[in-house]
């Protein structure tokens, strides 16, 4: 029996840069830009002192007697000619001293942000209601194939290298490799992973937005009702849009990592090749469990315990657990 092992074909992280460009975008088009808007309160073009214009702007609020939000210079030269006094770093004013005018701007904003609070609502609810329509799992599933093609076009290539590397291969060996690697269909194995991950990415997907729309109104409903100026709410919805960028990609790499190693295991299966070499990366970043399993041969049929000690067990080749840069050289044997 005559082995080689093949050149393996590692995952690369622009894989999975069109998954995750999809999610980001998808997720910011359907759920972060509409509350941008929501939260947008128009005002005219009238003139008015410092203290004045923040307030009907919403860059601060008065809230029990206290000015909250970023007070310039010029509003504490305001709030300061009114007769307010500076408590605990937090400008205070008595309703009472606050002249007519300002209490009914501060009515006003009052008003604003039940309304807002409802205006909030009622796009939160649509969004709910809307989220599976929102979700195109047909761009999911071209995307998945757009990765299945590389990494096909990327395992033939690498089956020609073979061809032309073992001079002693004998005719039927070349031919034998020729038609099993070179011209049998993946198209059912195909179907079957991009129905997988399609159903995958429509849970995945849904359950996020649902999370996201959920935090997000237990999150707003407590800074309106805190007060917060209508800039500080903003500044929070898109701070939120960067906090979660992170966690999307991670979720974009680990299911087109997932795709792309199944893809792989199923087409070397299918071409007869039954076993594979589990080679780690020696740094800070791989997991015990993982440097132990470096160098075994490990069988397709057999998946090996992924899992480090203490945790609940998993089992998988390499590549398909969380973040794994592990690599599987496939073994191809012949007589």
């Amino acid at each position: 029996m005559t082995e080689t092992i093949l050149k393996p074909i590692i995952y690369r992280d622009e894989w999975h840069m069109l998954y995750f460009s999809y999610i980001y975008n998808h997720l910011k088009e359907i759920i972060f830009m509409p509350l941008l808007k929501t939260t947008a309160i128009r005002i005219d073009n009238a003139k008015y002192d410092a203290l004045e214009k923040a307030i009907i702007d919403g860059d601060i609020n008065y809230v029990d007697g206290v000015f909250v939000g970023e007070i310039s210079s010029a509003i504490s030269k305001d709030i300061k000619a009114l007769g307010g006094k500076m408590v605990s770093k937090k400008w205070t004013l008595d309703e009472y001293q606050l002249p007519y005018d300002l209490r009914v701007f501060i009515k006003k904003r009052k008003n604003d942000q039940i309304k807002l609070m409802d205006r909030i609502n009622k796009k939160l609810d649509d969004i709910a209601i809307n989220l599976t329509k929102f979700i195109k799992t047909s761009t999911v599933k071209d995307i998945g194939n757009q990765n299945i093609n590389v990494v096909s076009k990327q395992f033939r290539k690498t089956v020609r290298t073979v061809l032309t590397v073992r001079p002693e291969l004998d005719v039927k060996g070349m031919e034998k490799i020729q038609r099993d690697y070179l011209t049998t269909t993946d198209l059912p194995i195909r179907e079957k992973l991009l129905s997988e991950f399609e159903d995958r990415s429509k849970a995945v997907l849904t359950n996020i937005s649902q999370e996201i729309v959920e935090k997000f109104r237990k999150d707003l409903h407590t800074m309106i009702l805190d007060g917060s100026p209508r800039r500080y709410i903003e500044e929070f919805i898109g701070e939120r849009l960067k906090i979660n960028k992170n966690r999307w990609k991670f979720i974009a790499r680990q299911e087109t990592a997932l795709l792309t190693s199944k893809f792989k295991q199923s087409q070397y299966q299918q071409w007869g090749i039954k076993k594979y070499k589990w080679k780690a990366l020696h740094d800070h970043k791989t997991r015990l469990r993982h440097m132990e399993l470096d160098g075994d041969i490990i069988s397709w049929d057999n998946p090996p315990k992924i899992s480090e000690k203490g945790q609940e067990e998993r089992y998988g080749h390499a590549g398909e657990d969380y973040n794994c840069r592990c690599i599987a050289s496939p073994i191809v044997e012949w007589k």
